[in-house]
Parts: structure tokens; C-alpha cells; sequence
């Protein structure tokens, strides 16, 4: 027996089995005292007096924030001050949001928070590189979704 087919993904085994697809994998990231995702109130403030830190990230990235602004259906300045209203603390006290209003706001409010965190160094950003292995990992198996 021993490794037959030219080896790769379908190799034969000494057992004589095929191996087709890959084992499952176990992947640890160990995290200690780091942002996820990027708060609401870490955005909001400013690091360097000047700025909110969105406001930073955002003249790091003017034209990716263009893009998110125009799948909004916003304008750039216009999805800054969305997102500056829909997290103002001070809006509290104000009657509640109707169901729809609401999860639009809270879409919102994540979208941006995820748009910041994948441009900053924090750890989903090595989350979503180790779904995108299982997902690449799956298309060299065949599977149609990944």
C-alpha cells in the first residue's frame, strides 16, 4: 500500500484507506484583556484630545468609510453623525424607539463597530481570519458553500 495517487488531499493511507477530506480542526486564540469588537464608548472618545477614535480610523480610511457610508445609503459625514446620535448617551432619556427603528439602530450601531474593529488591531480581526481558513479549507474539500 503506502502513500499511492501522487499524495495531496485524496492520499491512500497504510491502512489502506482514502482520505478525502480533512480531520476536524481545533483552533485556541488566546485573548487577555483585548477588544473583541470595539465598544460604543471607546469610539466615542478621543485618544488624542482632537478626535473621537472613530473620527481617527475614519482619516485612516477615507475611501473604505465612503464605501460603508454609501451601503448605508448615507453620505460619509451623514453615517459619522448617524452613529454619533444613535450612541449618545445624553438620547436616553428620550421615549422609546418603535421595534423597527430600534434594530435599525442597533444594525447600525454594529456595523460601524465592526467596520472600526477590522481596521484596528484587535482580535476579530484574527477571528475572521480563522473562519476564512475553515471556509478556504472547505473549498479545497469540494464543499460548494465553503
Amino acid at each position: 500500500s503506502g502513500a499511492g495517487g501522487g499524495g495531496g488531499l485524496h492520499a491512500v493511507d497504510l491502512d489502506g484507506a482514502v482520505y478525502g477530506s480533512f480531520p476536524t480542526l481545533t483552533q485556541l486564540i488566546p485573548v487577555y484583556d483585548e477588544d473583541i469588537i470595539l465598544t460604543v464608548r471607546k469610539l466615542r472618545e478621543s485618544d488624542d484630545g482632537v478626535n473621537t477614535n472613530l473620527g481617527f480610523i475614519i482619516t485612516q480610511y477615507p475611501d473604505q468609510w465612503e464605501l460603508l457610508a454609501k451601503k448605508e445609503v448615507k453620505s460619509p459625514e451623514g453615517l459619522y453623525g448617524a452613529f454619533m446620535s444613535a450612541t449618545n448617551p445624553a438620547g436616553s432619556n428620550n421615549p422609546p424607539s418603535p421595534p423597527h427603528v430600534s434594530a435599525e439602530r442597533e444594525r447600525l450601531i454594529m456595523e460601524v463597530r465592526m467596520w472600526t474593529s477590522m481596521r484596528m488591531q484587535t482580535v476579530v480581526r484574527t477571528i475572521h481570519g480563522a473562519v476564512l481558513y475553515h471556509k478556504a479549507l472547505g473549498v479545497l474539500r469540494g464543499d460548494s458553500g465553503g
